[in-house]
């Protein structure tokens, strides 16, 4: 067999294993060389594609000539990442992967050169992940007085699942276009957590949401009144205008939702429309009057 998972034990006396590659090639003219050379995907799949790659070179004569592999490191190619992010995806994806790799995937992957990441180092940065505490978000303000002297210490919390699945999938689809860009020979596979348990939420009752609305401050009562009867997103909230609202049928048409200055298409990718109840009509008829509209 060409592809093996070759074992031995080492001095310390462990076992390790590595997927190689041996092959015996003919040239044209009779004579056969031998080929083994260590994968440098350590996977079935990889070594597989390895072979190939081998043979094709052995076959067209460029074997022993390719060049080394360029070092590029993730923290190298993670702008690369980025710049495709920007060009596809939303801006608030984009936020997100920025933050996801400047917290945890750079820190530990950054010096790394891709062409290094294989299965074994994978594993050990989802054992770190599990290890690791929530990090507090940082104040925008400085806190009052009042806040100061109720603030309560909270101890950090590990990291949920879907946190740190969040993070691998964005390792994952880096490594990914790094192979699709041909800056590696192949992406390793990387493995979320399987299933997770459901997140509980503790929804306000009809009668605390009420009373929520009724403690707002006058300017914000309105916008927390739409936004308890209609469901809609921070986002789409804030990028409502008065042409989206027909008070008369009481309707609201979701066409854009706004994420920290940028507009964009409301989750989903398409535009919707929401019911209305009395109450909302009600309030949004008094706060056009009052804004002279």
């Amino acid at each position: 067999m060409s592809v093996r998972a070759r074992k031995w034990t080492n001095k310390a006396g462990k076992v390790e294993e590595r997927w190689t590659v041996d092959i015996v090639f003919q040239h044209a003219g009779g004579r056969e060389e031998r080929v083994t050379k260590v994968s440098p995907v350590q996977t079935r799949r990889g070594a597989a594609q390895y072979e190939r790659e081998l043979r094709n070179a052995l076959l067209n004569g460029t074997f022993g000539k390719e060049k080394k592999e360029a070092r590029v490191t993730l923290a190298e190619f993670a702008a690369r990442f980025l710049t495709y992010s920007e060009n596809n995806n939303k801006h608030s994806s984009v936020i997100t992967k920025q933050q996801i790799l400047k917290d945890h995937v750079l820190p530990f992957f950054g010096e790394m050169a891709l062409a290094s990441i294989g299965p074994a180092q994978i594993e050990d940065f989802k054992a770190l992940m599990r290890k690791k505490k929530s990090a507090a978000r940082a104040r925008k303000e400085a806190p009052t007085q009042a806040a100061i002297r109720k603030r309560v210490e909270v101890e950090p919390k590990p990291l949920s699942l879907k946190t740190i699945n969040n993070v691998l999938s964005a390792l994952s689809k880096l490594l990914n276009l790094a192979e699709e860009q041909k800056v590696i020979q192949q992406a390793p596979r990387v493995k979320l957590f399987g299933k997770l348990p459901k997140p509980k939420f503790d929804f306000l009752t009809f009668e605390e949401a009420e009373r929520l609305i009724d403690a707002a401050e006058p300017e914000w009562r309105t916008l927390m009144l739409v936004a308890l009867k209609t469901g809609l997103r921070q986002g789409e909230l804030i990028g409502l205008q008065w042409s989206d609202l027909d008070l008369s049928r009481g309707l609201v048409t979701v066409r854009r939702s706004i994420w920290r200055g940028v507009t964009d298409v409301p989750k989903g990718g398409r535009e919707r429309t929401v019911d209305l109840p009395v109450s909302a009509v009600d309030a949004l008829k008094a706060h056009r009057h009052l804004r002279g509209r």
